[in-house]
């Protein structure tokens, strides 16, 4: 969901309640631990033992038809967005190392497990002894192939079967996979000194994010190939890397006994981890969903919170102590464009921008093929398509782009490279927006939600194996139409139609959902005088509130899968456009907050979406006329 800066605010200061368990309580019968110790620490036979138990998983039989070692990346990929970016994030990943270290039993492994301290690496990450070809993993993928194929160690070559058979890959970068720059690996963010800042969190929600957000996804995209994919154990690194992450996550419950008990949050990406209103908040009794694995049932999040209880029974062997610090970095970023001092543009054919219902019906056809041609048109970025990197790169960004002052400037470049993979894909018409106002009061029957003239209605509860979904039941998006997302994992698209009245916002008198983009509204908003005013009023009314209305999958960070997130980003940008307008100071009135907690944003702050193609970063300047 789309949330307001000031609830963003609060769940960045809130300290959760801590359960009352007593002191004296006692914590589990764990006689026997299993050790985890770092990687480097094993005898050279343990290592070798280690590396022929992974391969042993792939004669062992898994769930779904599957080997026990392509289970692993299938289930991480069936449940990423539901263990990802919420509060379940550290439960559900210790249980899962847990099985896994149970099939590495089943295989003949019986040392100690291993964990990765990459702060002994912090800049010097590519000639880590981790990478060596006798001691460690291997190292990077072949540089002279698309493929990156590990080159040497024990998984050179190393076929792997899930999605589809290709050989374990490995792209290592600074920041910018496509750069072909290595680096330190953005070594500061995982550094000894990093690590410190996140330790002095006081409780779990903040705790959580930064340690997930920061140094867990930094070290999967610096490594890239296999390790930046959903699939990610595919790579042996990744039971290691993630062994590393709970055993922070250990030390920083043993610094405080009733942290045993901390534990909150969100159960659905986007949500605050402190507002319930719309989605359940998390708590204790919720399930960890593992699709069956060792044809064990679900178990719930109380139950793995203490890694000394029967059910895990371990211990952690510290050589070193470690966290991280929050960058809020998910993605690559790029180096920012140096610009010349801006002028006023001499562009003389400019692209005409219209409404949705002003286009021909061989227009809006061709506006829906095209879409569609962004599924199979490769990004040349780990094996996605434009249209999942489109999606992939919003989450990425979410919190750098998102009540901060970037948040128009950033859409406004990134809506644009979207209209040029349109044109790619063989579409000739205008770029198109969804005036909303037009629909205030009665958006549910809207002509933008027809099946022919438009973008298809809400969804219907519809059962897929386990899930259900909330599928689009008509028009070009709809199951009916054959039409499915594959990223964050593989299904119809959803929508969740919620257009009843609530309570009045915090801005504004109005009541209802819809009326918060009427054009009263808008002309409300218009009356703004300054950037750091205009901005906040368009972002966390209007936009917020289209969003939430349609819910589903538009209510999510991954909410461009969804089509009419760029007509209404378009229409959110015209409207910025409108207002800088009327009065020319405005092409340069650029400030506020670059995080959602800090200040002092510039033009020159750049503007980064990602791994799209040739897209490179660029100043804010440059996106502000």
């Amino acid at each position: 969901m789309y949330l307001s800066i000031k609830s963003l605010s609060a769940a960045l200061i809130v300290f959760v309640t801590a359960a009352t368990a007593a002191p004296s309580e006692k914590r589990a019968t764990c006689t026997n631990p299993i050790t985890y110790v770092e990687w480097r620490s094993l005898p050279q036979a343990q290592r070798s033992s280690f590396h022929s138990a992974v391969k042993c998983l792939r004669t062992k039989s898994g769930v779904n038809g599957r080997t026990a070692f392509d289970t692993y990346p299938s289930v991480h990929n069936n449940v990423f967005s539901n263990v990802h970016y919420v509060a379940n994030f550290l439960p559900w990943h210790r249980w899962f190392l847990h099985l896994r270290r149970l099939d590495l039993v089943d295989c003949g492994y019986t040392g100690p497990i291993p964990y990765w301290d990459w702060t002994i690496d912090s800049g010097k990450l590519a000639t880590s002894n981790i990478w060596d070809p006798v001691t460690g993993f291997g190292g990077n993928g072949n540089t002279r192939t698309s493929a990156h194929c590990v080159e040497n160690g024990p998984y050179a070559n190393f076929q792997v079967t899930y999605p589809s058979r290709h050989c374990l890959a490995r792209r290592f970068n600074n920041g910018n996979v496509r750069s072909g720059v290595i680096g330190t690996m953005q070594g500061q963010v995982y550094s000894r000194d990093a690590v410190k800042n996140i330790m002095a969190n006081s409780n779990y929600i903040n705790f959580s994010d930064d340690i997930e957000e920061d140094v867990h996804d930094m070290i999967h995209n610096v490594i890239a190939g296999d390790m930046a994919a959903a699939f990610s154990p595919n790579d042996a690194l990744f039971f290691l890397h993630h062994q590393q992450i709970d055993r922070l996550w250990a030390q920083w419950q043993g610094r405080n006994a009733t942290r045993l008990q901390d534990y909150a949050g969100n159960t659905v990406q986007g949500q605050s981890g402190t507002d319930g209103s719309r989605f359940p908040l998390a708590k204790l009794t919720d399930k960890l969903p593992t699709q069956g694995i060792r044809g064990l049932p679900d178990i719930t999040v109380a139950e793995v919170m203490d890694t000394t209880s029967d059910k895990l029974c371990y211990v952690l062997f510290s050589l070193s102590t470690s966290t991280m610090k929050f960058l809020a970095m998910l993605l690559p970023l790029t180096a920012v464009v140096l610009a010349v001092p801006h002028e006023q543009s001499n562009c003389t054919t400019p692209q005409v921008r219209v409404e949705w219902r002003s286009l021909t019906q061989e227009q809006r056809d061709s506006y829906h093929s095209a879409t569609k041609c962004l599924q199979i048109k490769p990004s040349g970025v780990d094996g996605l398509s434009v249209y999942d990197l489109f999606a992939k790169n919003h989450v990425g960004f979410f919190r750098k782009i998102h009540y901060v002052a970037a948040f128009l400037p950033w859409h406004r470049y990134y809506s644009h490279a979207h209209f040029q993979y349109l044109k790619d894909c063989g579409y000739t018409g205008p770029a198109v927006y969804w005036d909303w106002t037009k629909d205030v009061n009665s958006m549910a029957s809207s002509e933008i939600f027809d099946p022919k003239k438009g973008f298809g209605g809400t969804g219907k509860a519809t059962r897929s194996g386990s899930k259900t979904y909330n599928c689009i039941q008509d028009g070009p998006y709809s199951s009916k139409s054959n039409f499915t997302i594959t990223w964050p994992e593989k299904r119809c698209l959803q929508r969740s139609f919620n257009m009843k009245s609530v309570s009045k916002s915090w801005w504004s008198s109005e009541a209802g959902p819809s009326t918060r983009h009427s054009q009263t509204q808008i002309d409300e908003i218009n009356k703004n005088k300054k950037f750091t005013e205009f901005w906040p009023d368009l972002e966390e009314g209007p936009h917020d509130s289209v969003h939430n209305e349609i819910s589903g999958d538009m209510a999510a960070s991954f909410s461009p899968d969804d089509p009419l997130f760029f007509l209404h980003h378009n229409n959110v940008d015209r409207l910025w456009a409108l207002w800088q307008g009327r009065d020319n100071s405005r092409l340069n009135d650029y400030s506020e907050n670059t995080a959602q907690t800090g200040r002092n944003a510039t033009l020159d702050n750049p503007i980064n979406i990602g791994s799209l193609l040739c897209y490179k970063a660029i100043r804010q300047l440059e996106r502000a006329d």
